[in-house]
């Protein structure tokens, strides 16, 4: 993957995250996954266990300022790219 996709991915979730809602906080019937790939050093596993990484830190920050669970999962890209077809 190309730093333009990666780019263009991040972009389109921001766009995606932030032209919701403003009341977001407050409905809580409205959240949403985050599935992720090991893709490092974009976004993988650490030795703890816990997911981190550059795009992690960006989707972090997007779900502090909506007031979001941090939720992030890692799974296969085959996997997640099946989940998001179902």
């Amino acid at each position: 993957m190309t730093i333009k996709k990666i780019a263009l991915s991040i972009f389109l979730a921001i766009s995606m995250l932030l032209s919701g809602n403003t009341g977001f906080a407050e409905d809580q019937s409205r959240t949403f996954r985050i599935i992720t790939e090991e893709f490092p050093p974009y976004n993988y596993t650490d030795h703890d266990g816990k997911v981190v990484g550059i795009s992690t830190e960006i989707v972090r920050e997007m779900l502090k300022r909506l007031d979001h669970a941090d939720n992030i999962e890692v799974m296969p890209w085959v996997d997640g790219y099946k989940l998001v077809q179902e």
